[in-house]
């Protein structure tokens, strides 16, 4: 049985980048030893700024196909894509 080879799963993450994993956007704010990211839900606000390791954040990405939607830097503040 062959393995499916997942589309961005080896991605490195970067300040700026946004991610679609289903119903929601995940924004990278800050990266260093923990991961700084904001989460918007398809039908709501962007929620405040969540933290987390980044090998926790690639196993999410990972698990929910995550596809990246937007990988240049941005301006704080930048309002997530509308799908």
């Amino acid at each position: 049985m062959q393995q499916r080879t997942r589309k961005n799963s080896n991605r490195v993450l970067a300040i700026g980048q946004i991610w679609k994993a289903k119903d929601k956007h995940i924004q990278i704010v800050e990266l260093g030893e923990t991961i700084h990211y904001r989460m918007q839900h398809k039908s709501g606000p962007m929620r405040k700024t969540q933290t987390t390791l980044p090998e926790t954040m690639r196993d999410y990405l990972k698990t929910h196909d995550a596809q990246l939607v937007d990988a240049a830097p941005i301006a704080d503040g930048r309002p997530m894509p509308a799908t």
